[in-house]
């Protein structure tokens, strides 16, 4: 009787407070009233016809305070975003709105204020056309302390202004900025708390984040300390005399604000005499400019000029392409600031559409070479010192594209030069016809096929959607994996992702270790019994003490006997037959350290594309929420790549590497983040972590152990989420294997 009083007193409470005047459910009371109509498709009600879909909400408003938004919206679409809008009386604008990007078919939250004189509500659910339905739609008011109480929490983990203030000192600090402007320092407050919603398109937003974030002209050129002066030489491939594509790169490149550079443009034999006494004018006109005639074709001529330069830098373009205004000065100021041991440069890039419009940015990540191997990522904006370049190095490409890749390959990955990537946009790239694209694939796949034969014997390429993927060779006699799935009860979970591990693994040696921790369901001892007679490579092991996810594994990882580690989750089922083979085959690579894979929620959505630090304030998934056949940022759902850390839900680690750094942090992270502590330790002490696609598993996410949804996990998820910020600092906050330039409120790449 005692345990049922308060259960039902729960309940009560709960069911009270969904009929009082303090929640508001819409979703039956909406009218649609722009860019939207019934759906023909039986899985969804409503239909976008646009982008720019519009519900009224007149009835049963909410009164002014502050309420708690939950949302779920089931739609087919990659991406949705809401937002909904107040009129006070002056009709409905972006001032008076709010947005929430939302998670397809998953609850999501925010706070909102609705303000005082509320006349009419407009949702706008979607920022696109789509099939959707709203599954949950509920406002449920707040208390002030409450939601204070929140906003606090999330600027302290998501936005810039105050990841480095305690809670305590949020609030007063906001209420003194408002003080000094006679603002209101609530309205300050929503603002700061809605800036960490904010979603900035890649597509739809660039000009405005150009806007804020643009070239540096030359009065804030003169502002800034002059950094060393060197001699940037620009080597312009004209294969094809396009007159107005060579005038746009050689007139932006007389724009530079600063700096010495020089350009040699060079074309090929065989020109008319009208077209030579063209461009014998176009470079008559600067000093700086000089023509040279291709003795071959002109890609060979641009290599022998590349071997020949005195220069400190080359950067090889093509007609149409340009560099930014400040392109020579950030080359200098950012170089300068790694000495002489910086041999390769590269930088951010997007492209020109025929008016000069800029699109399509491609934000990269620092030096990645996994990365590398699958696909040309530094495109054009590649700066070489060409001392570094040793006359006779071979050559493999017929394009300017494949020359580029091929000194990437030798210099950056084979030769280990230094790599400096600069986060600014210093190349805009002339759009390409689908043909020339193709071309330059073909001629990179054939430079990375040539140099693999000669540094990596017994590894092969495959072209995939994307780029390639390299399969690396394993040993003749493969390695003994051992994998560690911690569980506690849950036979609903761990069957299947037990039986799923041994029915599909193709791999010829591994172990599972059921780690139990205290369980007591007789179904679930039955079945750990049964499994463990019946199948040789399963082991059971008692673990009787409180749950701590990293004592659970540690204590694994000393009994395992293979020399390799796995961590996996007992909500995990792997897909593929090969998943084990593909993670084994780069776990072995003496330079890498932790191999993650690619996870999806049951349905089909991407759980999992590897982790990116800051996210949220500690990490977050790279993707999460994507649909399973898109190719994400950059390729980069698809494609092998080198991350700061990968999910411990499946995860793979030499023996050897995780007793060098200790195995997972048991005292301060027995529950969140030890996975993203583990794979910084392990970064630390100099392997790559890297994730694969081509290991592909469902992940039942937190299943086993539930959500962190009760105030005593909350306290620990902060403690734990702390002891991050302060083992790791500002380290959390810039990810080499990410862009500073997006966002860490959202996981799906957009602006920053």
């Amino acid at each position: 009787m005692t345990r049922f009083f308060p259960l039902f007193f729960k309940r009560w409470l709960q069911w009270l407070l969904e009929f009082t005047p303090a929640v508001r459910r819409p979703a039956a009371r909406l009218l649609p009233k722009h860019q939207i109509e019934h759906s023909d498709n039986p899985e969804y009600c409503w239909r976008s016809t646009g982008d720019d879909p519009q519900f009224a909400w007149k009835h049963k408003l909410p009164a002014p305070g502050w309420y708690m938004l939950e949302v779920v919206l089931r739609h087919n679409q990659p991406l949705a975003g809401m937002r909904v809008y107040f009129n006070i009386g002056s009709g409905f604008d972006e001032a008076g709105s709010f947005y929430l990007q939302l998670k397809a078919g998953r609850l999501t939250k925010r706070l909102c204020r609705v303000p005082r004189g509320v006349t009419a509500v407009r949702i706008d659910p979607m920022e696109s056309g789509g099939d959707f339905t709203f599954a949950h739609l509920r406002f449920a008011r707040v208390s002030g302390r409450m939601a204070m109480d929140r906003l606090v929490r999330r600027l302290v983990n998501m936005h810039l202004r105050w990841q480095d203030v305690t809670p305590a000192n949020v609030l007063p600090a906001i209420q003194a900025e408002a003080g000094k402007t006679g603002s209101n320092w609530l309205d300050l407050a929503a603002k700061y708390y809605e800036e960490t919603f904010a979603r900035m398109s890649m597509h739809w937003s660039y000009p405005e984040w150009l806007a804020r974030n643009g070239t540096l002209d030359s009065d804030e050129v003169e502002r800034r300390p002059d950094p060393v002066s060197e001699l940037v030489e620009v080597l312009l491939a004209v294969d094809e005399p396009e007159r107005d594509l060579v005038r746009r790169t050689v007139h932006e490149l007389e724009h530079q604000v600063w700096g010495d550079w020089r350009l040699k443009v060079i074309v090929p034999s065989g020109l008319s005499d009208a077209a030579m006494s063209w461009f014998e004018g176009l470079v008559a006109a600067d000093d700086r400019s000089s023509l040279v005639l291709a003795k071959g074709a002109v890609v060979e001529q641009v290599e022998s000029e590349l071997w020949a330069s005195d220069a400190d830098w080359v950067v090889m373009l093509e007609p149409g392409d340009t560099l930014a205004r400040d392109a020579v000065w950030w080359v200098c100021s950012e170089a300068g600031g790694h000495g002489s041991q910086c041999e390769l440069l590269y930088s951010d890039e997007d492209c020109l559409d025929d008016l000069g419009g800029r699109f399509g940015p491609s934000f990269r990540p620092q030096w990645n070479p996994d990365y590398l191997l699958s696909r040309n990522y530094v495109g054009k904006a590649l700066w070489v010192r060409p001392q570094a370049v040793c006359r006779g190095m071979r050559r493999w490409g017929s394009t300017l594209s494949g020359l580029r890749y091929g000194l990437l390959l030798q210099l950056g990955v084979a030769a280990g030069l230094s790599v400096l990537h600069v986060p600014r946009v210093l190349v805009h790239g002339r759009r390409e016809s689908d043909a020339q694209a193709a071309a330059c694939t073909d001629d990179c796949r054939l430079v990375l096929d040539n140099w693999l034969q000669t540094s990596v014997p017994g590894a092969a390429v495959q072209s995939v959607a994307g780029g390639f993927r390299v399969v690396h060779p394993t040993p003749e006699v493969p390695p003994k994996v051992s994998l560690l799935v911690p569980t506690r009860n849950g036979v609903e979970i761990l069957q299947p992702c037990v039986d799923a591990i041994l029915d599909r693994t193709r791999y010829p040696d591994f172990e599972v270790l059921i780690l139990d921790n205290e369980s007591d369901c007789p179904r679930t001892l039955a079945y750990m019994e049964t499994v463990a007679r019946e199948d040789s490579r399963v082991r059971v092991l008692r673990w009787d003490y409180p749950f701590n996810y990293s004592a659970i594994n540690n204590f694994g990882a000393q009994q395992a006997r293979g020399e390799v580690i796995g961590l996996i989750n007992n909500d995990i089922e792997p897909i593929n037959g090969d998943w084990l083979w593909e993670m084994v085959s780069h776990v072995v690579r003496p330079e890498v350290g932790c191999v993650g894979a690619k996870l999806y929620y049951p349905s089909g959505i991407i759980q999992h594309g590897g982790v990116i630090l800051g996210i949220g304030g500690v990490a977050g998934h790279a993707h999460k929420y994507l649909r399973r056949d898109e190719a994400g940022y950059e390729g980069r759902l698809q494609l092998v790549q080198n991350l700061s850390a990968v999910t411990g839900a499946c995860l793979l680690v030499r023996k050897e590497v995780f007793d060098e750094v200790g195995g997972l942090e048991e005292d301060n992270l027995a529950v969140a983040f030890n996975d993203v502590d583990f794979c910084l330790r392990v970064r630390e002490a100099g392997y790559r972590n890297l994730w694969t696609p081509f290991a592909e598993a469902y992940h039942h996410e937190s299943v086993s152990r539930g959500a962190d949804d009760t105030p005593e996990k909350r306290d620990r998820a902060n403690r734990e989420a702390a002891y991050m910020k302060q083992r790791w600092g500002k380290a959390l906050l810039h990810d080499p294997a990410y862009n500073p330039n997006l966002t860490l409120i959202h996981e799906d790449f957009s602006l920053r």
